[in-house]
């Protein structure tokens, strides 16, 4: 695993995993109704604390729920490592499926570049696809004149427009020729 990968995997997590100190909110101010435990995805165990607060508590003096989340605030460090853990594991998965697929099919950088002068509008459209390791290929495509005023952006580039790679060696355009 390569430190993109693995920089991938970390700001998934970092960006996906629960916080602590709002599932210790929770619990402090709403602790008694199970808020921290429906944060954590326990949606059940959330349920059953709302009934057995609302429908048991009442003539038991809440020493049932006191009971239950003392107990939980020693439960929830545990749930956030599962939490992080859960998120990290997605994140290989998908990092492993992502290998597994053909990466020429999705290409990982677009960028388009509109030059504006008087007579005519360029379109530069630089496409690179890559590999975790190394870039496979690039293509730079220009279209042709334009008359209109062309706004920025992938969707207001016609496809018919589209000429040939800007840069061919003569080796290629022999087989061009041939073909």
């Amino acid at each position: 695993m390569n430190i993109q990968e693995m920089s991938f995997i970390e700001s998934k997590v970092a960006a996906q995993k629960k916080s602590g100190p709002i599932a210790y909110l929770l619990w402090f101010f709403l602790g008694s109704l199970g808020a921290h435990r429906f944060y954590m995805g326990k949606t059940v165990s959330g349920i059953v604390m709302i009934a057995v607060t609302l429908l048991i508590n009442w003539w038991m003096f809440f020493i049932p729920t006191a009971i239950w989340v003392i107990v939980d605030a020693f439960l929830i460090p545990g749930w956030l490592r599962e939490n992080e853990a859960r998120v990290r594991y997605n994140a290989q998965n998908e990092l492993a499926l992502y290998k597994q697929t053909d990466n020429t099919s999705a290409p990982s950088a677009v960028s388009v570049n509109i030059h504006h002068s008087a007579d005519k509008t360029t379109h530069d459209k630089t496409e690179e696809v890559a590999e975790p390791d190394k870039v496979v290929e690039k293509k730079v495509f220009t279209a042709g004149e334009s008359k209109e005023p062309v706004q920025p952006g992938l969707s207001q580039i016609p496809v018919q427009e589209v000429v040939s790679p800007v840069t061919t060696n003569d080796h290629e355009e022999q087989k061009i020729k041939e073909i």
